[in-house]
């Protein structure tokens, strides 16, 4: 009985184990790192734009007394 029970944790290890090596594959490879990239571009064209945007609603305002 105890010796099955053994097992099967070695058996839930491994496949933990084996599921986070693929995970640490996953996030290594080539389409996540260009993901990541093209998040960080799209990350700081959308902060320009919101402060080009701010920056036009002052002036409009400014104009506008």
């Amino acid at each position: 009985m105890e010796r099955m029970q053994r097992f099967r944790l070695n058996s839930k290890a491994e496949i933990y184990n084996n599921g986070l090596r693929e995970l640490e594959l996953y996030l290594k490879s080539d389409q996540v790192q260009r993901n990541r990239t093209n998040l960080r571009w799209l990350s700081l064209v959308t902060s320009d734009l919101s402060k080009q945007r701010k920056a036009d609603r002052t002036q409009s305002t400014h104009a506008d007394k």
